[in-house]
């Protein structure tokens, strides 16, 4: 908003469209913060692909974060639009985290740090699974706000080793971005 006086602010770079692209300059990236899609094999079986989660409600982050985003975004690559799909239910976060594990959702898409206590949580209970981006790869060539990453076997939990192998993830960067009227001087105070 050319109006706000906020003049910096961290964001997901896949998350702006091309109009906000053309009024922000990005200082750098300063973190991957990996898609996280958990769901419940028992009621799902093994998913494979996005385009899975059709068939089930998936909670998913309130309209207008990140995560909301995110997760449109990726499921476009699939020409899924999730805004008009019923069986994606966005709300807060703990909201959902909560609809997914009293069971009212088969799936949860969260975009977030292995150190959110919501990962950490979801990976550390019985029957709930992780999926595995077996294509993670393809995605850095669809966006390039997309990166591969790999969770290591026992990069949550040594002991009991969580996970118990390695995972492929797809991740976003967290960058920061000012407005291209910031004078100059401040944004190399920004990146130092």
């Amino acid at each position: 908003d050319p109006a706000d006086p906020v003049n910096a602010a961290y964001t997901y770079g896949i998350t702006l469209d091309e109009a906000q692209r053309e009024r922000v300059v990005s200082l750098g990236s300063i973190s991957y913060e990996p898609i996280w899609v958990f769901y419940r094999k028992s009621r799902m079986g093994t998913l494979d692909s996005l385009r899975d989660l059709l068939r089930h409600r998936v909670a998913l982050g309130p309209k207008g974060s990140g995560s909301y985003a995110v997760a449109s975004k990726i499921m476009k690559i699939y020409e899924v639009d999730i805004a008009g799909h019923d069986n994606f239910i966005p709300d807060d976060f703990e909201n959902s985290a909560r609809r997914f594990m009293e069971g009212s959702a088969d799936a949860l898409i969260i975009v977030s740090t292995a150190w959110d206590p919501i990962v950490q949580t979801l990976m550390r209970t019985p029957g709930v699974e992780l999926m595995n981006f077996k294509n993670a790869e393809a995605f850095d060539k669809k966006d390039n706000s997309l990166e591969s990453v790999r969770l290591p076997a026992g990069s949550i939990s040594i002991y009991p080793q969580i996970p118990v192998q390695d995972v492929s993830l797809v991740a976003t960067t967290t960058s920061v971005v000012v407005k291209k009227e910031m004078h100059p001087d401040l944004q190399l105070a920004l990146q130092q």
